[in-house]
């Protein structure tokens, strides 16, 4: 199912937002991660940041790769160092989700996203979430930083990128050096799609594991 409507700005409403924004927070398989090596539990209620978090347009378009002008040497170098954007950020190394997405449609995302609007913070109320403000009002455990949807051209298709933190009473001594008192454990994108009757059902996903 290859997305490739193509139109002039996205096609979504605030209602469209909230219902991708419940599905994501709600859905247990998108926060997996949490218990690796069955480190920790996914908690009840995940606890969600109200300011919300920007995308990374690397996500979405790497020059050269992106649009395949490296030859295979080149290729092959980015993708076997572990630290390129390749291998961690950029969504489309999925074979899956790259087939669901046009050319055009991925840099349609790759513009958008930076688009995006970080100022009007998170006011979602549903069951099994909290928001908060800041870091200081969290117990230790699993945070959560939150996009508000990405939706593509013919506004069916909508991404959501979930930050996971780890709260902990003794910092490392990078996160001390930082002067914090949390980590990021690792990130998730999710991919939803507008169904006939209108509730978003979940496509697929793909993630990275920093712990």
């Amino acid at each position: 199912m290859l997305l490739s409507n193509f139109c002039a700005a996205q096609v979504k409403n605030n209602t469209d937002e909230e219902a991708v924004l419940k599905a994501a927070l709600t859905d247990k398989s998108n926060f997996i991660i949490m218990e690796f090596a069955d480190l920790y539990k996914i908690p009840k209620t995940k606890i969600v940041f109200s300011k919300p978090e920007k995308w990374n347009p690397n996500q979405f378009w790497l020059e050269g790769i992106s649009d395949m002008t490296l030859d295979s040497t080149q290729l092959g170098r980015f993708i076997s160092d572990e630290h390129h954007p390749y291998n961690h950020t950029y969504i489309f190394r999925s074979k899956t989700i790259d087939s669901l997405f046009s050319i055009q449609e991925q840099r349609y995302l790759y513009e958008q996203c930076q688009k995006v609007d970080t100022t009007t913070l998170f006011t979602l109320r549903t069951k099994g979430v909290q928001i908060i403000q800041s870091i200081a009002e969290a117990k230790p455990g699993f945070l959560i930083g939150v996009t508000w949807p990405l939706f593509t051209s013919d506004g069916k298709t909508a991404l959501v990128n979930l930050t996971i933190y780890r709260k902990v009473k003794k910092p490392s001594l990078i996160d001390q050096l930082a002067r914090r008192s949390y980590s990021i454990y690792g990130y998730n994108t999710v991919i939803y799609r507008k169904l006939s009757s209108g509730q978003w059902a979940k496509l697929d996903e793909v993630g990275h594991l920093i712990l």
